[in-house]
């Protein structure tokens, strides 16, 4: 085990190494399993130290183990990710790089092995996504859950995580898709729309500055909203006036669509006069980058045909199952992991995917997701972070990205 949070150290500061077999000798290769002329021995307790590093993503290896430093699949003893110092990072909140870090659900304590800050998995989770230099995160919350009583209110962890965030410069994009009871569920949205009002204009003031923006639910033209859309619309007119009563310059965005650009279920939210309820045209694309241009064609054709072609497109989750089904038994049980080949590929297809969503116009990027997480009854793997708490190769692709390239956010 290294002792930087999540395996994280950042350019110029040595890392300590623990748990090795005293008398053995260790090597560190970069991410292609090349020889980076960093080697050692451990010491009598297990440990060694590295030397100050350049910004990359290493493994630590112990060469009695392995063939060959030649590969990058060589058995690891543990893996680095190396970063500029936080204080050479300009958190640009008109930068296009986001996170969905849903760290409030995805990253509460027990969800991942957390050694460092005490066990603190949302100081840990909210430290690694500033060393990464993202400016930007997507959070959930749970009204039924800060509501369980019409007009009692306590955001709790959520508040908590909010305020994490912010000390470190990071924007949050805040949603919620759910209603309590009370609230009259139709079937998952709420038939009081007046209570729904009031819940978005008190909770977007009191979060404030805090949040960049507020979206009003998710997917709701999958299973997250099963009522007819003339539903959804009315909904999301009494959450959009309400955060806007609370937080007159807030940003709000309707619920991400996620079926194709141009569906039925988009074209019925636009004659239900949703766009005038809404500051950013919002999506989710889990599709390949090869039909990209054909979704973003129809996407566009859809803003102008309703008269909103000059609203900003945010990408509020983005992945891929391209890695296909996760091959590596996880440090959870039931819950599978990729192995490091797989782990290239999610960051290739990162780095791929970024720079072809900006060359469609796409104005933020929000990747799915940051925290430990699976799906599939365990058998996919879509976090940045393993189940051991440290970062695959992707954080290294997210943290160079973010650094190099700019796109303006545009609001209507």
């Amino acid at each position: 085990m290294l002792d930087a949070p999540g395996h994280v150290a950042v350019e110029g500061s040595p890392v300590a190494a623990s748990g090795g077999v005293p008398g053995n000798s260790w090597a560190l290769v970069d991410w292609r399993g090349r020889e980076t002329g960093v080697s050692g021995v451990f010491d009598d307790a297990g440990k060694a130290t590295l030397p100050p590093l350049k910004a990359g993503y290493y493994r630590l290896v112990g060469e009695s183990r392995i063939p060959s430093l030649q590969s990058p699949n060589s058995p690891s003893l543990a893996t680095l990710a190396v970063v500029p110092a936080p204080e050479s990072r300009v958190m640009d909140h008109d930068s296009f790089y986001g996170i969905d870090s849903a760290q409030s659900w995805v990253s509460r304590p027990g969800s991942f092995k957390c050694p460092w800050n005490n066990g603190d998995t949302y100081r840990t989770v909210s430290d690694l996504i500033r060393l990464s230099g993202l400016p930007h995160v997507r959070e959930r919350l749970g009204w039924s859950h800060v509501e369980e009583r019409p007009g009692a209110i306590d955001y709790g962890h959520y508040m908590a995580n909010a305020d994490l965030l912010h000390e470190r410069e990071i924007l949050v994009s805040g949603m919620f898709h759910d209603a309590p009871k009370w609230a009259g569920r139709l079937k998952k949205l709420p038939s009081d729309l007046n209570a729904l009002y009031e819940f978005c204009a008190r909770t977007s003031a009191a979060f404030g500055d805090r949040m960049g923006d507020w979206e009003f639910w998710n997917e709701e033209d999958i299973g997250f909203a099963p009522e007819p859309v003339w539903d959804y619309a009315a909904a999301l007119k009494a959450a959009y006036l309400g955060f806007k009563a609370g937080k007159p310059d807030g940003i709000v965005l309707p619920g991400a669509l996620c079926q194709r650009p141009g569906s039925g279920y988009a074209r019925a939210l636009f004659e239900n006069d949703a766009g005038k309820f809404g500051d950013v045209y919002n999506h989710h694309i889990y599709f390949p980058i090869s039909e990209y241009p054909k979704d973003f064609a129809a996407l566009r054709s859809l803003l102008e045909r309703y008269g909103v072609a000059d609203r900003a497109v945010w990408i509020t989750e983005s992945g891929t199952h391209l890695e296909g089904t996760s091959e590596k038994d996880g440090a959870k049980e039931d819950m599978k992991a990729h192995t490091p080949d797989q782990e290239l590929v999610v960051a290739e297809f990162y780095a791929k995917s970024q720079v072809a969503f900006q060359m469609e116009g796409v104005a933020r990027d929000y990747f799915f997701v940051f925290g430990a997480y699976n799906e599939m009854r365990g058998a996919k793997d879509w976090g940045v972070m393993r189940r051991d708490g440290t970062v695959k190769p992707i954080y290294s692709a997210i943290s160079a990205m973010s650094a190099r390239f700019r796109s303006k956010c545009r609001r209507r």
